[in-house]
């Protein structure tokens, strides 16, 4: 009975070892809009240069989703609506840091300054530092609102709530995107200047843990 509950501590402990870290996010959000968002309508509109594909499209009914979550309602055409709304998102390309770690062994040359690694002279064992690499991106999300009326007339194109989501870490954006809007709903639409910062689980980095 007691080997039987240490092994089940145990599954539980690698499993536990094995996922994936939450996800940390900055937010960001600068808005103008009133409390009577309820019952309001949206309907989306595509930035400019921005390629309509299915993965944007992905992307873009998880917002809906998250819109029809807080009350509002979702316009037949833009012309119907009380806002438009755009997003954008990026990934840049993986940055390689170099992350000394100590590695016991025998020294007796020196280190070139360019490298980082320490090598002093000697050939007592001494730990000098090993450089590891490992990848990381920088990931952003931004949601856009306008107010309908103003923007197809030609007026004041500045959007009336701006949001903004950034993260880094080593997975790729499609599987961290859900989890970082679901970090920006999570107060919707928040209190104007609001900065803070948001751990949350990504389901989708844990599916793909071996």
């Amino acid at each position: 009975m007691y080997v039987r509950a240490a092994l089940i501590l145990a599954c539980a402990w690698l499993c536990a070892a094995c996922a994936a870290p939450p996800i940390r996010s900055d937010v960001s959000v600068f808005h103008q809009l009133r409390a009577d968002l309820p019952g309001k309508t949206f309907a989306f509109i595509t930035l400019e240069a921005q390629d309509d594909s299915t993965e944007h499209q992905l992307y873009r009914d998880m917002v809906k989703n998250h819109l029809l979550a807080s009350g509002m309602q979702e316009a037949e055409g833009q012309a119907d609506s009380d806002f438009l709304v755009a997003i954008d998102y990026f990934a840049d390309s993986p940055m390689q840091p170099i992350v000394h770690i100590p590695a016991f062994g025998q020294t007796g040359v020196s280190g070139s300054a360019t490298t980082g690694v320490l090598q002093p002279h000697g050939s007592a064992n001494t730990a000098q530092l090993a450089p590891a690499s490992s990848a990381s991106h920088e990931r952003a999300f931004t949601l856009l609102m306008y107010e309908t009326k103003v923007a197809l007339q030609g007026g004041d194109a500045r959007p009336i709530y701006e949001g903004r989501v950034s993260s880094q870490g080593t997975s790729a954006l499609s599987k961290v995107l859900p989890t970082m809007i679901a970090a920006l709903f999570q107060r919707f639409p928040g209190r104007s200047g609001d900065m803070r910062m948001a751990r949350m689980n990504c389901e989708a980095c844990n599916r793909a843990m071996p």
